[in-house]
């Protein structure tokens, strides 16, 4: 029989060329990823499976994903105002005689041309924006009117509708999932001039506050 005798000096050598081959494969990897600003991943798939393309991935388009929101729900009174014309109330406010301890009121002293508004920067983490809309009944209590409520996420408008002293309020719930900046205005329709308020207005983030009943979506 041929001698089977192993030659553990040739083996060990086998072994750190191996390491080698890895080591510098690694750092090629890093080196392609601080090129591209993209982490570069290799196929390696089971031999039953068909194999995809054996290069590394360099500069491949990611699908666009939804952000989950991860931030914890905040109200509006605590987010940063960049702008603002005629808030009338901030905290607690009252919504067609609900009260609320969160919120922000604005007169429909303007037009729906030249609205009064609050603007409002948005944190990254919130998915949704929420409220319930109604007239203050304290203002220019015993006469008829009724005010215009508008929401933009980023200059596109999410809501438009129409609150009046003698109806109940409505509720919101409108995606702002990647949106940098929020706007709530508030214009005169009719009538003498109210305040719009947005009551329990709030961001949401990964889960909500627990509240009121929803009354019926603004139309």
């Amino acid at each position: 029989m041929p001698d089977s005798k192993i030659d553990w000096g040739k083996v060990g050598a086998l072994a750190a060329v191996v390491g080698a081959v890895a080591t510098v494969g690694a750092l090629l990897i890093t080196i392609l990823s601080l090129i591209t600003g993209e982490p570069v991943a290799i196929n390696v798939l089971p031999d039953d499976q068909t194999p995809g393309p054996s290069f590394a991935s360099v500069g491949s388009t990611t699908p666009k994903v939804t952000a989950v929101p991860t931030t914890s729900t905040t109200y509006v009174e605590a987010l940063q105002i960049v702008s603002e014309r005629d808030v009338t109330g901030k905290g607690t406010v009252n919504a067609s005689g609900q009260k609320f301890n969160h919120g922000i009121a604005l007169s429909d002293l303007a037009f729906s041309n030249d609205p009064d508004s609050a603007v409002l920067a948005l944190p990254e983490g919130f998915g949704s924006f929420r409220a319930v809309v109604g007239i203050d009944p304290n203002s220019s209590p015993g006469f008829p009117g009724s005010g215009g409520a508008r929401v933009f996420v980023d200059g596109v408008r999410v809501v438009d509708t129409v609150v009046s002293a003698e109806s109940p309020a409505c509720g919101i719930d409108v995606s702002i999932d990647g949106g940098t900046r929020l706007e709530l205005q508030a214009y005169i329709v009719s009538g003498e001039r109210k305040d719009v308020a947005f009551g329990d207005a709030r961001v949401v983030g990964s889960a909500d506050f627990p509240g009121e009943p929803s009354p019926p979506s603004c139309r």
